[in-house]
Parts: C-alpha cells; structure tokens; sequence
C-alpha cells in the first residue's frame, strides 16, 4: 500500500524542499517544479519495472487518491495526510469515484467489482462481472474499464470487457443498501438489492471513456454507443492506426487520442472526423486540463530523456518542456490553485517511493536570487535580460563576491590585479542614487 508519508511540503516556505530542481522557460515565463511529500509503499511485494507498479491517479478540489497495485488511497491535496485507504485481494484495473466524493467502485483483474464507502469506511458490496459467453478461453478475455454514477438514490456501474461485453449493473435503493451493510457484515445478504443486465456490442476494446450516459470505445474503430447495441457513430482509423488513449474534452467538441504510433490525434466529436494528427515528438500518456474554458493537454514523452510538456489546444501550441524521471505517471485532473501536479518513482531493486511533485509558474526574481546565491553570473545575467530584471542586482553579488577574494587573509596573491579590474568594470555599471 502507498500509504506511509515521510514529507510534506508548504509552497509559502521554498528551504523545505528536497531533489533536484527541473525549470523551463517559456513564452515569457517560467516554469518549474518543486517537490510536495514523498509516499513509501509498505507491502513486502517487490516493484522493479514502471510496469509492475500499475499506477494510476486524480485528483479532485480537495483529493488526491493515489491506485496502486491492490491499494486504493486518498490524500489531501497538500498530501500531508492520508484520509482513506482500501486494499484489494487482487491488482485494480480501473476506478472510479461518485461526483460528491462519498463512494468508490473499483474493478479488478480477477473479474470482480468493490463497491466501497468514504463515510464510515467499509466495502458495501462485491460482484462477479460476467465473462462474454462467446468467448472461448484461448481468446484472453480482459476487463478495460468501468463507469459509475450515483443519482437520485440509484447506483449505476457499467463494466465492458475487451470482446466488447458489457456488464451493467444497478442499485435500485442506496440508502437501503447503506442500512443494510451497517446491520449485517454478510454482503450475501444484500445480493437481492444489486441487479445484473449484460450485452454484447462485438467490438474488439482497447480503451473507453464516457461522454453523459453514452459509451465511447476505441479498439478497430472509434464508436460512440448510446444505450444497448446503439452504434450512432463511427471513426475508421488510417491503416495501422491504433488507438491507445482517448479522453472528450470538457465542452464535448474534440475527442483527444494517443495512438499505438505515439502520436496525438484530435477527432471532431460532432463529425467523427479526424481534425489534427501531432507528431513533432513520441509521447507515451497525456492527461487534459480545462481553466476558464481554455483546454490544455499535459504530455509524457516518450524519449531518451522524458519531458513533460504543456500544450494548447487545438493548436498544439507548447508553453513549456521540462525534463523529468523515465518512472514518471500523470495525474487525471492534476490542476490545483498552486500548478499541476504529477508523480515520481524512485528506488533501485525495489521501486518503493513515490514524489508528488508541482509544476508551478515561478517568480522570476526569486529564481534569480537562487542562481546569484549559487555563483552563476553569467547565466544570472542571462536570465535578467530575458526577464527585464535589474541588470544591477547580478553586478552587485559579482562585486560582493570579488571582494572576497580580495581579502588579505586569503592564502595567495595571484590574480589579485584582474580580480579587482574586474570588481571595478562591475562598479562602474552600478549607478548611484542622488
């Protein structure tokens, strides 16, 4: 389980921080990223690939929840404390959260759903997701993902598996559910009150999302499915093109896809026509985010040394590329008041910690105050010019400096000529203040 946090982090105090700095500089900005907590996994289960983790995250206004392996965990969002956290008996597929935060489905690679409670913490419920009886067993069969709702006392779950089978299962009463779990510890006992109904759509599936009570689904084709084998539209990929992501934007008008070939496609969600193809860099994950009605796409490269990069949409327009760690996953929703957030692997036989970390819009003069403290004048001076900061700020740390090492106690004489030529030019370009 992620569950043991060892640091927590306050933007306000810049000493408290730890691991390297990444910054980029961008349209007249700059960008850079800063270290909230670490969290320590706690099983004795070994991780030693990006792949062996299966990490998945999102946060909400208030949340962060964090799925791992057979854990399920959320946190504040300053991830100083943990609120919850459920462990599995096997590894999770797929999760999903009801909107006002109180419930939780979670899918898991043994064929099962967990229905379980925030408030009062417990599992409410466990189900079987039906296999597609088509399906010989030589045909690996998986489940892809799932769909939760919870509206006006009903809970709604729709399960779909990789041959295009759909499970959906409902909760016709959830307070009565809720009664139920808090009297008697026998989930059996409330199998009456969760009813099954299953389809096949004889689609090979890949990826889904959802768009309202409508099913999209990525795997020969794009499809959208509104109700029970209700194929109202379709997108026929290029030859060898495969779609390996796909996520509607806020305003339901772009479907943005990652493809097998590491390339970003954006799809017209009206015409199901292919808008823009993006290929200037392989990426290997995206995650959108929607401010004020302005949509941007956070990207994972794929490269010798991964960078995340920002960009505008529909343009593909970069604001920003810093480098980052090849054990890197991204956030669904990773906005919050102080940047974007995202996660960092770290560990040499054994994967076992994770960074949250901050992308933030720095202050350039804070920044420039960390270089001069450093000794780097020229890349300090650099900086200033192109941020229009004091060029007088750089020269007065450069003749502080020099100072220094004019200082008769300082062993040796050599250079003590230059270096004071050199104090001088630096005070000749302070101007002094009637």
């Amino acid at each position: 389980m992620w569950n043991g946090i060892t640091i927590g982090y306050s933007s306000a105090d810049e000493t408290i921080n730890f691991g390297t700095r990444a910054v980029a500089i961008g349209d007249s900005r700059i960008f850079e990223t800063t270290t909230l907590a670490t969290i320590k996994r706690t099983c004795d289960e070994k991780c030693v690939s990006k792949e062996d983790l299966k990490i998945s995250a999102m946060c909400t206004h208030d949340l962060m929840y964090i799925s791992g392996g057979r854990s399920f965990t959320s946190f504040n969002t300053s991830v100083t404390e943990i609120n919850q956290t459920f462990g599995f008996p096997n590894e999770i597929v797929d999760a999903k959260i009801s909107d006002d935060g109180r419930y939780l489905i979670v899918l898991l690679y043994d064929w099962t759903i967990y229905c379980c409670s925030f408030t009062n913490p417990r599992i409410l419920f466990i189900k079987r997701v039906s296999k597609n009886p088509r399906c010989l067993p030589s045909e690996m069969e998986s489940p892809v993902g799932l769909f939760f709702s919870h509206k006006e006392n009903h809970f709604y779950i729709t399960v779909i598996t990789s041959s295009g089978f759909i499970n959906k299962f409902i909760c016709a009463n959830v307070m009565e559910l809720m009664e139920k779990s808090v009297l008697d510890n026998d989930l059996k006992n409330i199998e009456n009150l969760i009813t099954l109904k299953t389809f096949d759509i004889h689609e090979n599936v890949k990826t889904v999302c959802g768009m309202y009570d409508n099913i999209l689904i990525a795997g020969d084709s794009i499809c959208l499915y509104e109700g029970e084998n209700m194929r109202s539209k379709e997108f026929l990929f290029p030859d060898n093109c495969k779609i390996k992501k796909l996520v509607f934007t806020q305003d339901k008008s772009f479907i943005i896809c990652l493809t097998d070939s590491k390339t970003m496609l954006l799809v017209c969600a009206f015409s199901f026509l292919p808008v823009k193809e993006w290929n200037k860099v392989p990426i290997s994950d995206f995650t959108v985010i929607e401010e004020m009605g302005i949509t941007s796409v956070l990207l994972l490269t794929d490269e010798i040394q991964p960078s995340l990069m920002l960009v505008s949409m529909p343009d593909f327009s970069v604001t920003f590329k810093l480098p980052t760690s090849s054990l890197t996953y991204l956030i669904d929703y990773p906005s919050t008041s102080d940047g974007l957030l995202y996660l960092e692997a770290h560990g040499d036989e054994d994967i076992n910690t994770l960074h949250v970390k901050l992308i933030s819009e720095g202050q350039p003069d804070l920044r420039l105050a960390r270089m001069l403290r450093r000794g780097k004048y020229d890349e300090a001076r650099n900086f200033a010019a192109a941020f229009n900061l004091d060029p007088e700020t750089v020269y007065k740390e450069q003749v502080k400096g020099l100072m220094g090492k004019l200082d008769v106690w300082q062993p040796g004489n050599k250079g003590i000529q230059e270096t004071f030529d050199e104090m001088m030019d630096y005070l000749n370009k302070i101007k002094v203040n009637d």
